[in-house]
């Protein structure tokens, strides 16, 4: 139940980016109701139970907690202790890629030696390849990158294509191929990634959102789960509020959509209140893909235990191919890969008497509910049969298993086409423009993965970032700056 019947600002959806914007508003004493149509917030970033063992249902480990970045200005603006919270795992990833191994390190310097151990012959080449990443200003990447892909900034840097495959399997963080991908959108992932990357909540993903949550109400804001909106009011050309799918209707000044754009705005509003240019772009921007998810209740100890966040095996394909067929609808390389998240093996909690929880995911394309009845098993098994290889997993060992097809993505999100990372982050549709974060229609906000702000979509801290920026237009400026709350490019310099 709530407590009122009239708020200043609704946020439909409790996503990070939803907690996020709410904590900053309930903080600055806005009245706040975040409406949330699951049983639990979070979103991507939430948890599960099956039978005693604990599953992360898409987020294997967070980035950007030290307190010049993205959660640490939040912990910090929000008097969350990050030593309490979270954990760090190192190394955050590891890379299996033919017969290769390479690692990616909290100490830069200790991944750069992981990369010249591999690849000798580019010592010097990838040595200026890092530097490059993570010591240029960020106005010099941006004139460097902005209108290219990352292919691209690759070949001026390398000519051994092992080696730039290497680096396009950690593109799955963003769900597109280098030869597509915004070189600026990945340079922004990379710095996080090789700086400041292997965090994981010490009580599993769930604690995350479940700390932003707390927040929310201790700063007097409310949180009413399963229920789902079904309408934002417009009346005289500004937001009125929301009527719920049981009919209630709750009045609110401003509206925070965390949902899918297309979702907010071709269902929620309705196309009736739309110009022409906004029904043009949401005709033709592009999502980014979905995924299989499998996840397995082990009931013994690893052969190849690998103590990191997030395993790629990629034992033979190119990586290029398997990321780029999946964009473009294809499904010949669903499960020829694994991407295991493995963050439960350095988390005393979940291991208990000998069981392990493992996800393996593969980048997947939409197909209708037919397609995966028929092929979710086989694809499931394919996947299943990598991580075998790159684990170790005895094959009696396997007591559960889930799937979570683009279909059940879609279920629990609303995200169209089950997309894991909002609008795809190719160069011509990062621009802020293009979806901003305060829309035309008075009263209106968008936050998320689903909202446009200059450098594409890169996970968790962004999405951090776009909650806060949009309390921040929200909050007037004189008031937001003694709440801590941090201007984009200075949180990102």
């Amino acid at each position: 139940m709530i407590k009122h019947q009239n708020y200043d600002v609704i946020i439909i959806g409790s996503g990070i980016g939803g907690l996020v914007c709410g904590c900053y508003l309930a903080k600055h004493g806005m009245k706040v109701l975040i409406i949330e149509k699951h049983t639990q917030t979070g979103g991507y970033c939430t948890s599960f139970t099956r039978d005693g063992y604990h599953f992360d249902v898409a987020v294997h480990s967070l980035r950007g907690v030290k307190e010049e970045n993205q959660i640490g200005i939040l912990f910090k603006d929000l008097n969350i202790k990050s030593s309490t919270l979270m954990t760090r795992i190192d190394p955050s990833d590891a890379i299996v890629f033919k017969n290769k191994r390479l690692h990616i390190y909290n100490d830069i310097d200790n991944t750069i030696r992981s990369f010249v151990s591999v690849f000798s012959n580019q010592k010097k080449e990838i040595e200026r390849f890092f530097l490059f990443v993570t010591k240029t200003d960020f106005t010099t990447l941006y004139k460097r990158a902005f209108k290219n892909t990352f292919r691209e900034l690759l070949d001026n840097f390398f000519y051994d294509e092992e080696l730039k495959t290497c680096f396009n399997i950690l593109l799955g963080n963003l769900g597109l191929d280098s030869d597509r991908i915004s070189a600026f959108s990945t340079l922004v992932f990379f710095r996080e990634l090789f700086t400041d990357g292997g965090y994981y909540p010490k009580n599993g993903m769930q604690a995350f959102p479940n700390a932003l949550e707390k927040k929310v109400k201790e700063y007097g804001g409310e949180v009413l789960l399963f229920n789902e909106v079904q309408k934002i009011v417009i009346k005289n050309s500004k937001v009125d509020g929301v009527v719920l799918k049981n009919g209630d209707f709750i009045r609110s000044r401003l509206v925070v959509s965390n949902a899918d754009a297309q979702q907010t705005y071709r269902m929620l509003i309705g196309k009736e209140y739309l110009d022409k240019d906004l029904l043009r772009r949401l005709n033709h921007l592009i999502v980014s893909p979905s995924a299989l998810i499998v996840y397995l209740g082990i009931n013994s100890k690893l052969k190849n235990e690998e103590r990191c966040c997030t395993l790629w095996y990629f034992p033979s394909q190119n990586s290029v191919r398997c990321y780029k067929e999946c964009f473009e609808s294809k499904v010949t390389q669903i499960g020829e890969y694994s991407i295991c998240g493995l963050s439960s093996l350095s988390v005393s909690h979940q291991l208990n008497h000998g069981k392990v929880s493992v996800s393996l995911t593969s980048m997947a394309p939409w197909k209708e509910e037919n397609y995966w009845s028929i092929n979710k098993e086989k694809v499931a098994e394919k996947i299943i049969r990598k991580a075998i290889e790159a684990l170790g997993i005895p094959r009696g060992g396997i007591e559960l298993k889930e799937i979570a097809t683009p279909l059940t993505l879609y279920k629990y999100t609303y995200n169209h086409n089950g997309a894991l990372y909002g609008w795809a982050s190719i160069p011509r549709q990062i621009n802020k423009c293009i979806m901003p974060q305060k829309s035309r229609i008075k009263g209106l906000y968008l936050c998320g993965h689903w909202a446009t702000r200059g450098w594409g979509q890169g996970g968790i801290s962004m999405v951090v970032n776009s909650g806060r920026t949009t309390a921040n237009m929200i909050l007037k400026p004189s008031t937001s700056s003694k709440l801590g709350v941090t201007n984009v490019s200075h949180a990102y310099s």
